[in-house]
């Protein structure tokens, strides 16, 4: 049965949880033991991506990093490329920001790059695999290109006004992106229109089983069935933005804020500044918790929290003591807390890793 327009203003029977009573919850490192650190190459604010045993920092296409040891395996050295190909059997990984598409084959050490307009060519965003020689690309927020890296070749390109926004997905056949207006869905071998969806997307888009499930201004959290293109359900109330939504299992999660079956059911929900739309970005699911931050402004700074996956109870709160302090970011900051660490989307083995400015890290879970 088709649900619309759940509204979230329901909830008084699920347990809601304020954060910021530190006392009542033990320190998030009661929970993570720290297992190794490793220095970054370039400092930046990025995601490192965990993928078969290998972690890759954000803005470091030389090397990366073996899960379980911590060791630095370079792409160039024929000694590291017997492990890495002992963990990983893909070998292309796509960096990419506003202003540079990179591609490093993992297995040669190969580098190629597009520049995609003139800036600063940082690369802001989690690395990410891909299975063949085309990559997607946002020019200008406002025209999406289909190009053959190898052939350095454009196959298609698909503009409209007003621009659109860096976030899409790809299948067999499709690729659906998100516009201030609409949701596309185009020909991905072709760059045709095949259909449109008055929705503002706000969020990353996740297809799972025929549904694509996304977060919009207008609407909220949807469900939208690619087959028909109708809404099967969503849950509609003023959070602000969204900027990333996560699929474990069977559950949705809205950053730290919410959690909703896939059938739009809640499960839970945070009311606290800790499950604020700014949280949404820091947080990461594992089979039993939910690992996000509370940011204190822009500072790069904030504290961090530990839920109940299944409930949203608040479990740890705060590390013990102010290791990930930077002494050289003295005056910088804005409010309390220690540097924000940028957890990767997935936990691998009962490992949680994540990356601040300068460094990688990884915490074993205890429990």
């Amino acid at each position: 049965m088709k649900k619309t327009n759940v509204l979230l203003l329901i909830i008084l029977a699920y347990p809601l949880v304020v954060l910021g009573q530190k006392k009542e919850a033990p320190s998030v490192d009661s929970l993570l033991e720290q297992k190794w650190s490793v220095e970054k190459k370039r400092h930046s604010m990025d995601y490192p991506m965990v993928h078969n045993g290998l972690v890759f920092p954000g803005l470091d296409i030389e090397y990366a990093i073996e899960a379980k040891t911590g060791k630095k395996l370079y792409f160039d050295n024929n000694e590291h490329q017997t492990r890495i190909r002992q963990l990983c059997k893909d070998s292309l990984v796509y960096y990419k920001s506003d202003f540079v598409a990179i591609v490093v084959n993992i297995y040669t050490g190969e580098i190629i790059s597009k520049e995609l307009q003139k800036g600063r060519a940082s690369l802001s965003h989690s690395p990410s695999f891909i299975k063949d020689s085309v990559i997607y690309l946002v020019q200008d927020k406002k025209k999406l290109q289909a190009y053959n890296f190898y052939k350095e070749r454009v196959l298609w390109e698909y503009e409209l006004q007003p621009g659109i926004y860096d976030k899409f997905v790809v299948n067999d056949n499709q690729i659906y992106f998100g516009g201030r207006e609409k949701l596309y869905c185009l020909n991905k071998y072709t760059g045709k229109l095949q259909w449109s969806k008055p929705l503002e997307i706000e969020s990353n888009m996740i297809l799972n089983y025929g549904i694509l499930y996304v977060f919009t201004e207008n609407k909220g959290l949807c469900a939208i069935d690619i087959t028909n293109q109708s809404l099967n359900w969503n849950i509609s109330k003023n959070y602000n933005q969204a900027t990333k939504i996560k699929l474990k299992g069977d559950t949705l999660f809205r950053g730290s804020k919410f959690a909703v079956d896939l059938n739009g059911n809640l499960l839970w929900i945070q009311e606290s500044k800790g499950g604020s739309f700014h949280a949404d970005k820091y947080s990461t699911i594992s089979n039993n918790y939910v690992f996000s931050y509370y940011p204190e402004g822009f500072s790069g700074y904030g504290t961090p929290f530990i839920l109940d996956k299944r409930t949203g109870e608040l479990l740890y709160h705060d590390w013990s003591d102010e290791r990930f302090y930077d002494p050289r970011d003295e005056g910088q900051k804005e409010g309390g807390g220690t540097q924000i660490i940028h957890w990767a989307d997935n936990v691998y083995n009962n490992l949680l890793i994540g990356a601040t400015n300068g460094k990688v890290y990884c915490f074993e879970i205890r429990k």
